[in-house]
């Protein structure tokens, strides 16, 4: 005898053993899905049960996937740290102005646009701030000009060139202990003068810098006699030369600076000289020529011609403040001298005591090493001191 099932009994089993087998199929596949109630179950006496259960069972599902997404998030690795560029070692040009900075990140030297620097193979790089209010920025470890430093990777534009291979001599000579030198005749006898170490920058062929001693510093000023060598144009230079015109329209006693008290004066010894490069010459005889510091059109010397000097020991600019020179440079569109001027106007100083043995190392010295037409060629630090 057959046991009669009431047909809605027999619809809600036969929905129940159809969810069974749709689970069992997803478990074999590895996808996680929910039963879904068929057409005709859902619209039986118990749809809303089965609804009910169909909710459930697409929650389930949808915790079930949200579970494996995270795991899959887990097993992708975390991001790695930008990574700065490394320059090949080579010559580049710079496409921007910068500055060369010490490993204390103090400026040494102020590198132009279009300059050529120096990048050795594995050279140091780096990333800070140069302050509180300072973006950090990339920098590698460069040569120019003789010095070495710090310059930010904004600046660094295009490779110019390997670096030039350096082949062994084929017989080692010594090393001297003391630089080479040339003598040259400053008061009384000659004094042997080290000469400096030559450099090239933007395709300009550098002259040896010239540079002096303290030895030889304290002899001139002990020597009776002040006389000083005129120099010679710098080389590939076009001095513009003495403008008579110019010359007639004034007096040169009239910008003539005295020195008092270890002080740069006025031509009446009435006040201290305080100027902001402003163009001096130094005679041979030790006479010299400035702006007197007073405000006044006719007490400034806006140009060399005005001290009527024709083969100066020295032309260029000094800035003065209180009568004590802090910076000195060669620019002088009128006669275009060698930086061996700067060692002349440096005695000068030294010998009357406008500048001591503690300043030397305190005072901004540059020199041109690519002439303009009138005052405005290329500077760079000179390093006019030995030792």
């Amino acid at each position: 005898m057959t046991a009669r099932v009431p047909a809605a009994r027999r619809q809600t089993l036969d929905t129940a053993q159809a969810g069974a087998r749709t689970r069992n199929v997803d478990a074999c596949s590895g996808v996680a899905a929910a039963p879904r109630l068929s057409a005709v179950s859902a619209s039986g006496p118990h749809a809303s049960a089965h609804r009910n259960l169909q909710d459930l069972a697409d929650q389930s599902a949808q915790v079930q996937e949200l579970a494996q997404l995270r795991v899959g998030l887990d097993r992708v690795p975390p991001p790695t740290a930008v990574a700065q560029l490394v320059f090949d070692a080579g010559i580049y040009r710079t496409k921007k102005k910068g500055n060369l900075r010490d490993t204390d990140r103090e400026v040494i030297a102020e590198v132009p646009s279009g300059a050529q620097i120096r990048i050795a193979d594995q050279a140091r790089t780096s990333t800070f701030s140069l302050g509180t209010w300072s973006i950090s920025k990339s920098h590698t470890w460069v040569r120019y000009s003789g010095d070495e430093g710090w310059i930010r990777d904004p600046a660094i534009g295009a490779r110019v060139s390997d670096l030039p291979v350096v082949r062994p001599k084929k017989s080692l000579v010594a090393k001297p202990t003391h630089p080479p030198t040339s003598s040259i005749p400053i008061g009384i006898g000659t004094v042997s003068r080290p000469i400096g170490i030559g450099t090239k920058s933007r395709g300009v062929s550098r002259e040896p810098a010239a540079t002096t001693t303290l030895e030889e510093l304290r002899t001139f000023r002990s020597a009776e006699r002040e006389r000083y060598e005129a120099p010679n144009p710098a080389p590939n230079a076009k001095p513009l030369g003495l403008d008579t015109k110019m010359m007639l329209k004034v007096e040169p006693k009239d910008f003539l600076v005295r020195v008092g008290d270890g002080l740069l004066m006025d031509r009446d010894m009435e006040s201290a000289i305080t100027v902001t490069k402003s163009p001096f010459v130094l005679n041979t005889d030790g006479t010299l020529y400035g702006g007197q510091g007073k405000g006044f059109a006719t007490y400034s010397m806006n140009s060399h011609n005005y001290a009527g000097v024709a083969a100066p020991a020295w032309a260029g600019e000094l800035e003065v403040d209180g009568g004590k020179v802090v910076a000195i440079n060669n620019q002088s569109g009128t006669f275009m001298l060698s930086d061996k001027a700067n060692i002349n106007i440096i005695k000068f100083l030294f010998r009357h005591g406008v500048l001591n043995e503690d300043d030397l190392g305190d005072l901004n010295v540059e020199r041109v090493y690519k002439p303009g037409i009138d005052r405005d060629g290329l500077l760079e630090r000179h390093r006019y001191l030995w030792g």
